[in-house]
């Protein structure tokens, strides 16, 4: 009986260095590389865990990336090479978005729609509201004349 422990006990003496080993995290942080988007909502609300989608230039089908957005509304990727990404973010409830980012030979990345758009938007929004607004009005009043 002894003899089996003697040898048990040497076994796990050996294997040792080999169970630790195999626990082992190697690690890398690059400054500079990565593209992040922040998701607000109008109100400056941050879009918080929404569902994120990477495509690839090129390959519209297969993602490259997915993820959430953490609590700030922030997602980050690191593309391997320059071209044309699309960037989908959803939130779950009924908003989301189409980003484009263009990524240079220098891998740095450029938003295809800068803030104006949508401040066009809205502007377009308006005017058809008013326009809508104007014609509900002219169609009541020829209701009322005829």
């Amino acid at each position: 009986m002894k003899m089996i422990l003697r040898i048990a006990l040497a076994a796990c003496v050996s294997l040792a260095p080999f169970c630790l080993a195999a626990h082992g995290i190697v690690r890398t942080i690059e400054e500079g590389r990565a593209m992040v988007v922040t998701a607000l909502y109008d109100d400056g609300e941050p879009i918080s865990y929404a569902a994120v989608r990477i495509f690839a230039p090129g390959d519209r089908k297969v993602e490259f990336q997915n993820g959430r957005t953490d609590a700030r509304g922030r997602f980050s990727f690191v593309p391997h090479g320059p071209g044309d990404w699309l960037v989908r973010l959803d939130d779950g409830g009924g908003h989301g978005f189409e980003e484009h980012v263009a990524v240079d030979a220098d891998m740095r990345g450029k938003a295809s729609s800068p803030a104006l758009v949508k401040f066009g938007q809205k502007v377009i929004v308006l005017l058809l509201l008013s326009w809508g607004g104007v014609m509900t009005a002219l169609y009541v009043r020829k209701a009322k004349a005829g």
